[in-house]
This record gives structure tokens, C-alpha cells and sequence, in this order.
């Protein structure tokens, strides 16, 4: 089977996180012996010069075309965006084609590729299945101008994939569409590596994720600062970047933690396996999770995890691996303590085990395939 991908980009090296649920999704279905190609318009929120062009990448049986010029707020503006977006999208498209012949099915990640990928469904003939992970779906009340366009482009669709029950349900809900829950999918090499830790007596704390309101990094440090744990004994380290970073540097220097919490950046999958080995819990505060992925690799490499009972960690977070608790301070609070006293008495490599079985590419993989052939047995 060719699957065609349409993805948010392509990771790079100024943007080590760009389209990684899509890349590690493809791969795996490629290990299943699948021909799997990727297209994308990458429409990032940050201007990035260095990644600017057309690119062509073939890794790891994959083939994949990226285009990025300009983020979406120039095209907007000018009001030529949909006539440049499928352009783009069909130069790519007639790239693939050429190389790889047609694909068999389209499939799609978020709401505005699927609404792209309609566009390559309509002119050529392709079933379309789309997979949804946008925050922005699993509010308890989605903003109208999102709403009015998922009740334009899911009843087009072939198929609808979510990557939560909680998900699942409030698209339900909100348009009466059926979906099936396939959870992401974590990389092969997202593991434990057996190193030792240094024995110094510091309870490392991380967390990972776009520094976004959404994310909850400022109750996250608020909580801390309201902890009786010595100040001696504990570091927070905060892998990502994002629009709220000065007002989480002013957080830090209010509650006087410069010597505690750590702001460093956007780091590649790699770089963060290698913090995430290095590192004792794995906090989320995240106030809304469609599923949850940065959470699901820490355990993946044997570190349990407190998160905020946000949606999609309901899926993976059990007693064996973490603990849920309520989207406040106060909770935030008691579960740092809690974690700070008790993260020793989890069983590291079975967490890791228990993760990896469930949430592998081969395991993901098999569950795409099912679905996308029986979307193809009923054209």
C-alpha cells in the first residue's frame, strides 16, 4: 500500500520537534513494508531563514517534500494563500507521483491538512483519512471559526483517526462523527539506557513541551515555589520554547529559583532521550492533552510521571507508572511532594516494558493499516 502523508513539516535543525508524530508514524508503517511519502506546507509559527526553500529528504524508507517559505499570517494577510497553498501542494504532490506512482490513501494529521488533503482527494481520486490531535478540538466549548470549518471537513473524510478517547468523545459530541482511537506512536530509539545516574542526592524533576499558556508552565513553577522540599534537593529542567518564556523567566526570578529551574530551549528527540534518562520525574501541567507524547516518552525511558488529569494521559497514566492529579496549584503541589518522596518505590524497567509493548511503531503501525484498509475495501 502507498500511504501518502500530509504533515505539519519536517524536522530540521532549528526545529527538531517540526512534524516528529508525523515522521515517526511514517517510519514505522515503512518497517511494515508499506511505500509511505510525505508532502507538507509548512506554515510554522516562527520565521525560521534557515529552513526556507524546498527540501527532499529520504530517511528510513520514507520519502518526503517540504515546502516553507513564510508562516501563514503573510499569506492570510495578502489573501492569496489558498491559490500558493495548492500550488505548493500540487507540486508535490506530481513529485511523489512521479517517483513513487499514485498513493493508494491520503492520510492526514490535524484539522487544516485534512482540509488540505481534500483538496488532493477531490482532483485525484484519493480516499482521505484524517488524524486528530489539535488541542483545540477537546475543549468543553471549541471557538466558532474551528468549529465551522470541522463541520466543513470531517464529514468529507473517508475516515477520522483520534489519538484519545476524550477526544474521541467530544468530536462526538460536538459533530456527530465517529472515530477510531489509534494513540500515538513513540520512536524506537525513545528508551531506557541503563546508565547510572548521578548519586548526589538531587531529585531532577523535567518537562517538555511548547511554552505555550496551554502547557500550565507557570502554575508548574508556582507550585515549586510553594513546596516545603529543601531548596538544596530538587532542580526542574523545562525543555522547549515558546511565547511565554519571558514571562516564565519572570516567575523564576520573583519566586527566587535561578538555581532550581532551568529554561533550555528546544532540543532535538535525541537530546531530550538523553535528559529524560538523566532525569529522576517527569511532570506535565498541562492545563489540555489530546494524548500526551512527551509524558509517554519519559516512560518509555523509565521515568514515572506526575501530570495534571488533562485528557489524554488518562490513557497511559496508571499506579504503576505516575499519578493524576487535579489542574491546580494546590494539587500540582502535592503531587511534586509526593513524587519527591516516593519516585524511587517505581519499578523503572517495568514502566518502560509495559510502555514500549503498547505504544511502539510496530504496534501503531498494524492499527493504521487495518483501518486504512478497510477504508480502501469501500471504494
Amino acid at each position: 500500500m502507498h500511504i501518502l502523508f500530509i504533515s505539519r513539516g519536517y524536522p530540521s535543525a532549528h526545529r527538531p520537534q517540526n512534524g516528529n508524530f508525523e515522521v515517526d508514524q511514517a517510519e514505522g508503517l515503512a518497517r511494515l513494508g508499506h511505500t509511505v511519502s510525505m508532502i507538507s506546507v509548512d506554515l510554522g509559527r516562527e520565521f525560521c531563514p534557515a529552513d526556507i526553500g524546498f527540501h527532499r529528504v529520504e530517511k528510513n524508507g520514507v520519502l518526503s517534500y517540504n515546502m516553507y517559505f513564510l508562516p501563514m499570517k503573510f499569506f492570510a494577510q495578502k489573501g492569496i494563500f489558498k491559490y500558493l497553498l495548492n500550488k505548493q501542494l500540487d507540486f508535490m504532490y506530481k513529485k511523489i507521483d512521479g517517483e513513487l506512482g499514485k498513493p493508494d490513501i491520503i492520510y492526514a494529521h490535524y484539522l487544516w491538512n485534512s482540509d488540505w488533503a481534500l483538496y488532493l482527494k477531490h482532483k485525484y481520486r484519493i480516499p482521505v483519512v484524517g488524524i486528530e490531535h489539535w488541542s483545540e478540538l477537546g475543549y468543553e466549548e471549541i471557538k466558532p471559526s474551528i468549529e465551522r470549518n470541522a463541520r466543513r471537513i470531517y464529514p468529507q473524510l473517508d475516515g477520522l483517526i483520534t489519538v484519545s478517547h476524550a477526544l474521541q468523545k467530544n468530536i462526538q459530541k460536538w459533530f456527530g462523527i465517529d472515530s477510531d482511537v489509534v494513540f500515538n506512536t513513540i520512536h524506537d530509539f525513545v528508551r531506557m539506557n541503563n546508565e547510572k545516574k548521578i548519586n548526589d542526592g538531587i531529585v531532577r524533576f523535567i518537562s517538555v513541551g511548547t511554552i505555550l499558556p496551554v502547557k500550565g508552565f507557570d502554575n508548574l513553577i508556582t507550585a515549586f515555589s510553594q513546596c516545603s522540599l529543601p531548596r538544596d534537593k530538587w532542580t526542574l529542567t523545562l525543555v522547549g520554547e515558546g511565547p511565554e518564556e519571558p514571562n516564565l523567566r519572570k516567575l523564576i526570578a520573583q519566586y527566587q529559583l535561578e538555581k532550581n529551574v532551568y529554561l533550555v530551549g528546544k532540543k532535538t528527540k535525541k537530546e531530550v532521550v538523553e535528559l529524560l534518562n538523566r532525569s529522576d520525574v517527569f511532570i506535565s501541567s498541562s492545563h489540555l492533552e489530546t494524548f500526551g507524547v512527551a509524558a509517554l516518552e519519559a516512560i518509555c525511558c523509565g521515568v514515572p510521571v506526575l501530570s495534571t488529569d488533562s485528557g489524554g494521559p488518562r490513557e497511559f497514566i496508571t499506579d504503576t507508572n505516575g499519578r493524576l492529579c487535579e489542574d491546580t496549584v494546590e494539587s500540582l503541589q502535592q503531587g511534586i511532594e509526593y513524587m519527591y518522596a516516593h519516585y524511587t518505590e517505581f519499578d523503572k524497567k517495568r514502566l518502560s516494558e509495559e510502555a514500549v509493548n503498547r505504544f511502539s511503531s510496530t504496534a501503531i503501525a498494524n492499527q493504521l493499516t487495518k483501518i486504512f484498509e478497510d477504508v480502501l475495501a469501500k471504494q
